[in-house]
């Protein structure tokens, strides 16, 4: 019974995390990344923009390093579940321990990131990037409240 419930446990775990990695639909990210990239440029002077740049590419390098290693985390887990009848707990809830560090230092990089970008803005291009965003939001409103099948479409 107990090697049930870890089972089911660790299956759980993965699926929720699974779906928070997931969240949002793609075309309401696309969406996202195309206004925030589009717009946020023009509001920013050539050295912001330059470190701006430099800061992505810095955290996207340590991000995809994350993810790696959170993968890889995540497949040994299933072996350790997998090729055993009876896993050995101990290593089962280090792996889980390991993903869930790793799952952490990836949303602690998410943030550092936004931290960091917002330490290059003025305060008048901070209000500008909060009128976008409400800007972006009513957009998103008006794509996910369109019948299916009238994308672009006039009536």
């Amino acid at each position: 019974m107990r090697k049930v419930a870890v089972f089911s446990f660790m299956m759980i775990f993965i699926g929720v995390s699974v779906a928070l990695a997931q969240q949002g639909s793609m075309r309401e990210r696309l969406f996202a990344r195309w206004m925030a990239g589009e717009r946020i440029q023009d509001i920013l002077n050539e050295d912001q923009i330059r470190k701006w740049d430099e800061i992505r590419i810095k955290f996207q390098k340590e991000r995809n390093e994350l993810r790696a290693r959170l993968r890889n985390a995540r497949l040994d887990l299933q072996q350790l579940l997998k090729n055993q009848r009876v896993p050995n707990e101990k290593e089962v809830y280090k792996k889980l321990s390991e993903i869930t560090r790793l799952t952490e230092q990836l949303r602690k990089n998410q943030l550092a990131q936004q931290i960091e970008f917002r330490k290059l803005l003025t305060d008048e291009q901070w209000q500008e990037i909060q009128k976008m965003k409400f800007q972006a939001k009513k957009g998103l409103m008006r794509m996910r409240h369109r019948p299916r099948g009238t994308m672009g479409r006039q009536s």
